[in-house]
C-alpha cells in the first residue's frame, strides 16, 4: 500500500471539479509518481491535513484524466507487458 500525501490540497475541496486543487496537486508532476501510482495494488489519497480523500481505486477514473495512465494499467487490469513501450514511455512524459 502506498500513501499519497497531497500537501497542496485541501481535504474539504470539491475534488472532482475541473479546476481543483486535486487536478492541479504538484504530486502529479513529479519524476517518481509513475511508479507510486501503478506499482502499488492500493494507493489512498491523503490531504494537506492528513485527511484520506480516496483511493486509487475510487478516483481511478479522475487520476487517468490527470495523468494519461491507461484506467487498465491503473488499476492493475492488465499486465504492463500489454502496453506498448511508447504508451508507457507517454505516462512518463509530463513528469
Amino acid at each position: 500500500m502506498c500513501f499519497a500525501f497531497l500537501a497542496d490540497v485541501p481535504d474539504d475541496a470539491d475534488h472532482e471539479a475541473k479546476d481543483s486543487e486535486f487536478r492541479r496537486s504538484r504530486w502529479f508532476t513529479r519524476g517518481w509518481t509513475l511508479q507510486e501510482l501503478i506499482a502499488p495494488l492500493q494507493v489512498v489519497f491523503l490531504s494537506m491535513t492528513w485527511t484520506p480523500i480516496g483511493s486509487k481505486s475510487t478516483l481511478a477514473s479522475l487520476v487517468t484524466g490527470i495523468t494519461g495512465i491507461s484506467h487498465d494499467a491503473l488499476l492493475c487490469i492488465e499486465p504492463l507487458k500489454e502496453f506498448s513501450i511508447a504508451q508507457c514511455l507517454s505516462w512518463a512524459a509530463t513528469r
